[in-house]
């Protein structure tokens, strides 16, 4: 794959993740469903790439690891009302 190829990835993996980012703040899962198809297509297209190094991934996988946090975060909040609705109604 050319080097530019591969650097439109990185940059458009990077500029997905923000937008990740930004959709998970906001509370728009919906949103993040319609990112996840693009995100995954755009790991396959760089698992294909041999020549990079962990230095050019090291950004995008603090950038992962961040958005998995915020959606982590977000589940559990999710967990925590399901939970306490259902001992509402277990209680009335």
């Amino acid at each position: 794959m050319e080097p530019e190829t591969s650097l439109k990835i990185i940059d458009e993996l990077d500029d997905l993740l923000e937008i990740e980012r930004d959709t998970l703040l906001r509370g728009d899962f919906d949103g993040l469903s319609r990112l996840l198809q693009r995100k995954e297509a755009l790991i396959d297209e760089l698992n294909l790439i041999d020549s990079l190094t962990r230095e050019t991934l090291n950004p995008l996988h603090s950038k992962v690891e961040r958005n998995q946090a915020l959606l982590d975060g977000a589940l559990q909040g999710i967990r925590l009302v399901a939970s306490r609705m259902a001992a509402l109604r277990r209680d009335h």
